[in-house]
């Protein structure tokens, strides 16, 4: 959710935002709710106009329009459907919304949107557990597809047509919830071999895995067969270029030299040939191997890339706490240690020898950094 900056509680950004009462965890049979906001361009930014809220069965269960605090600069009625004369007798008030919210959605409520970020930062809401269908069905290079392409293409539903005003924030959060229901039901597989021609533009059978492939005790082997195969497949070829052939691989294309300047000249000389290519150089595999040949080395090497696993960050809330800061970097891997560091000291002061042997950055002074929080992760 920090990634995809959803407001998370304690996080910068989210500081004053209301926190729904919702349980640590959900399960399959949670609730999911359709959400969707409009907004308008005020002097302090966009801000919520109108909210709509869907239960699992796709009935409103909450549609409000809301008066802005500040003064408006552009209704931005094209997308909002939102005018002057809509808003003019409204008096309900962000703060009425988010209470009205806290008490329709049950503790497990899962919240489905569509670029979902930007409702709960218009709403000044926090809630744990949410659904973002443009994370779902996501395009390459982390584009996200629009909802109404998605609607039209997986639901065979028209949402948005240009003869309406504005998008109608309920058929939105309805179109989202049966994105995200149709995804649970039917699965990530069969969505993709189903609609991977009209939304991706290729072919399921470009990617089918190898069929009675003996099994190999050489993952990485497997792994550059099943590349190779997915290459070959699709029309591309893939070439692996080596000193010698020390390499067990089944592959028709390889080419062996006998040195690593034939190597390279071999590389040059097929670059337009080939879609992919594995180089070999083995003076550097030669050196690589002969720094630990022994015990001694090894055990260095082992102790240099621990202490390079190290994060800083921060700064953060001054309530965290060491659980939270696990909590928080859980998913990166298991955490060694935890240090918080208090308010007045700095990353410069800390000395790091990892950071200092490998990275040798000057950190510089600069200002103090509060609560800055030091994981070793393995």
């Amino acid at each position: 959710m920090i990634k995809e900056h959803f407001p998370v509680r304690g996080m910068p950004g989210s500081e004053g935002f209301v926190c729904t009462d919702s349980d640590d965890c959900v399960t399959d049979s949670s609730p999911l709710y359709g959400l969707d906001c409009e907004m308008c361009l005020t002097e302090c930014g966009n801000e919520l106009t109108r909210i709509s809220l869907v239960d699992s069965r796709g009935s409103c269960v909450l549609d409000e329009l809301v008066k802005p605090p500040n003064r408006i600069l552009h209704y931005l009625t094209q997308f909002s459907g939102i005018t002057r004369a809509m808003l003019q007798p409204i008096t309900t008030t962000l703060r009425e919304v988010q209470s009205k919210l806290k008490k329709v959605l049950p503790r497990d409520a899962v919240l489905v949107g569509h670029s979902l970020e930007n409702d709960l930062v218009a709403l000044n809401l926090i809630h744990p557990h949410v659904i973002d269908t443009s994370l779902l069905y996501r395009r390459e290079f982390g584009r996200r597809f629009k909802l109404k392409v998605l609607a039209e293409t997986v639901l065979k539903k028209q949402i948005q047509t240009e003869e309406r005003k504005g998008h109608d924030p309920t058929e939105d959060a309805q179109a989202a919830l049966e994105l995200a229901q149709y995804f649970i039901h039917t699965g990530p597989r069969q969505v993709v071999e189903l609609y991977c021609k009209e939304l991706w533009g290729w072919s399921p059978t470009m990617y089918q895995p190898p069929v009675n492939r003996a099994t190999s005790t050489h993952n990485n082997n497997n792994s550059s067969l099943r590349f190779a195969e997915a290459l070959k497949s699709s029309g591309q070829s893939a070439v692996f270029i080596g000193k010698r052939a020390d390499n067990t691989l089944d592959l028709s294309n390889q080419q062996w030299h006998s040195s690593d300047r034939e190597v390279l000249s071999s590389f040059k000389r097929g670059l337009d040939s080939h879609s992919f290519s594995v180089v070999q150089l083995s003076s550097f595999s030669d050196h690589l191997k002969a720094m630990i040949s022994t015990d001694q080395h090894y055990h260095t090497m082992s102790q240099r890339m621990r202490e390079m696993c190290v994060v800083f960050a921060g700064p953060l809330p001054s309530d965290y706490t060491e659980r939270a800061v696990r909590r928080l970097f859980s998913s990166c891997g298991t955490v060694r240690a935890v240090k918080l560091l208090n308010a007045t000291q700095r990353v410069r002061d800390q000395k790091s020898e990892a950071i200092k042997r490998h990275s040798r950055a000057d950190l510089g002074s600069g200002p103090p950094c509060p609560f800055i929080t030091t994981v070793e992760l393995i």
